[in-house]
């Protein structure tokens, strides 16, 4: 046992055991909430608890986490006193109050703040997000759709703005889906058809486009890159109940966004409403760098980052597009 172990029971153990449970609990429901992923999430709740003078035993997945507590005051190899499971939704990144949570936690442990502030700060983080907020993340998905468009794709103007309008829309409808449980389920098919529907409509009365790129552009946002990713790194990790109920989630995302975007595709068809698919002139090569620029903004955004934090977002979307565009 570290001295600083010895220091953490030490301070904490006149603290009731039912209130360093609550705020083991609602540390762990916060990062959860923000994107960790189950080892980091395991790591870091069992390092926290045992500060506090408690055994924790952590089983994180996608949608649960269940943790066994013991009072290391009553002996290190005594049995688990208590048993809490959680059941929650799928957590989204959010790199603003991820770091503020770790820093509640950090002041928490060191004694600047006490285990029931802390334990109401850390329920602060779940707050509504605010109008600003909301319209900042709406933008975002607009943005990062154009930007996308022009970068991967290299398509036109009016592509790049026809796909900027629809990822607006997405953004509404994933806006929406959040607070009605019945139209998540089906938001990511939902955003395929309309996304696809508006393509062609728009190819088919308006102007005529690359009706591929401006629905890949469109939604991009929503294929589960990050998902992934930490289900990758959780299966390598050994964590194989969490990485391969992340690896299933990812997949159905998949299967809904291609259903939606099939069903769009045969409904036009149906009514008769043929697209003219037609790519125009591509845009320069110099519009690469500003829409660059424009898409790591905008993935701050939706990541939820802290406006301090943004130049770190900045260069590292712009690392990995160089990285690709270079690797390629």
């Amino acid at each position: 046992m570290s001295a600083g172990d010895a220091i953490g029971r030490q301070q904490f153990a006149t603290t009731a055991l039912t209130t360093r449970i609550a705020f083991v609990l609602e540390l762990a429901r916060r990062l959860h909430q923000y994107g960790t992923s189950a080892p980091r999430l395991e790591m870091a709740i069992a390092g926290v608890a045992q500060r506090l003078g408690l055994s924790a035993d952590v089983w994180s997945s996608p949608t649960a986490i269940i943790i066994s507590f013991a009072d290391l005051a009553q002996g290190e190899e005594g049995v688990a006193q208590t048993t809490q499971v959680m059941r929650l939704a799928p957590g989204e990144v959010n790199l603003e109050r991820l770091c503020q949570a770790d820093d509640i936690a950090d002041r928490t442990i060191a004694g600047e703040l006490g285990l029931r502030e802390g334990f109401h700060l850390l329920r602060e983080l779940g707050r509504p997000d605010t109008r600003r907020e909301k319209i900042g993340a709406i933008a975002s998905y607009g943005l990062s759709a154009a930007s996308i468009a022009a970068l991967f794709l290299h398509s036109s103007w009016v592509d790049l703005l026809v796909a900027g309008v629809i990822g607006m829309i997405i953004g509404g409808i994933t806006l929406l889906a959040a607070s009605r449980p019945q139209l998540a389920a089906a938001s990511d098919a939902i955003s395929a058809l309309v996304a696809t529907t508006v393509a062609i409509m728009v190819s088919a009365f308006v102007v005529p486009l690359a009706i591929r790129s401006v629905v890949l552009a469109s939604l991009i946002i929503l294929v589960p890159g990050m998902s992934l990713t930490t289900a990758v790194r959780e299966i390598s990790s050994q964590h194989l109940v969490s990485g391969m109920a992340r690896m299933a989630g990812a997949m159905s995302t998949l299967l809904k966004l291609t259903f939606g975007t099939i069903a769009a595709t045969q409904l036009c068809a149906a009514v008769g409403i043929t697209a003219r698919d037609f790519a125009l002139p591509a845009l320069p090569a110099w519009t690469d760098y500003p829409a660059l620029l424009v898409a790591a903004i905008a993935f701050a955004i939706l990541f939820r980052a802290a406006r301090r934090d943004w130049p770190v977002v900045i260069v590292a979307v712009a690392v990995g597009y160089l990285a690709t565009r270079w690797g390629g």
